[in-house]
């Protein structure tokens, strides 16, 4: 089975030792956003092209590889 997009942003943001609140500093994006994007309430699709290459950059992985894995 294929890990979610919201499982590999919790994933990678844990991995980092980011909290939600640090990541979305990062992104000018709100943690209650981050929160909803890991939980898949909110699909990373929607997120503008600016905001996924913040959180990418965070987690040092490719855009790319956040969406599709």
């Amino acid at each position: 089975m294929q890990e979610s997009c919201g499982a590999r942003l919790k994933r990678l943001r844990k991995g980092k030792r980011l909290s939600q609140e640090t990541l979305a500093t990062a992104a000018d994006l709100s943690k209650s956003h981050i929160s909803m994007l890991e939980s898949g309430e909110r699909d990373l699709g929607l997120l503008s092209a600016l905001a996924a290459v913040a959180i990418a950059r965070q987690l040092e992985v490719s855009v790319d590889y956040l969406v599709t894995g």
